[in-house]
């Protein structure tokens, strides 16, 4: 089990992450030599499903642990709507797209129910033992 302040971590390294890959001029060439449909929208969903099961962990022991997932959530929703607005804003090379904004929501939604699971399962396991 991950302690509270390595959670931390991650989840900040994380979002910093998003932010850079979501701003940064990537080269096209990469990963252009792997063949799997959508996989930009993989990433995407990829990238907010882990922000938001992340900072939920890091959040439980929170007293307000129930609203703070649904706030996280809408956190990762508006961020995600927010790089690609920004990438049309303050990029030369990158440009919003919708369906990007549909996978990072995904993600983050997906993410927030594994995450609620996981840590119901988490309690449940340490009140049992």
């Amino acid at each position: 089990m991950l302690n509270k302040k390595l959670v931390f971590i991650l989840a900040i390294t994380w979002t910093v992450l998003i932010t850079y890959l979501s701003l940064a001029t990537i080269d096209s060439s990469i990963g252009s030599t792997i063949k799997i449909p959508h996989k930009d929208k993989i990433v995407h969903f990829i990238f907010y499903f882990m922000f938001v099961f992340l900072w939920t962990n890091y959040f439980n022991s929170s007293p307000y642990k129930s609203k703070v997932g649904i706030v996280i959530l809408l956190i990762a929703i508006v961020y995600g709507i927010l790089m690609e607005v920004f990438q049309g804003l303050l990029t030369i090379d990158r440009s919003p797209d919708q369906y990007d904004v549909i996978a990072n929501s995904s993600g983050a939604i997906v993410g927030w129910f594994v995450a609620k699971k996981y840590l119901q399962n988490k309690n449940q396991y340490k009140i049992s033992h």
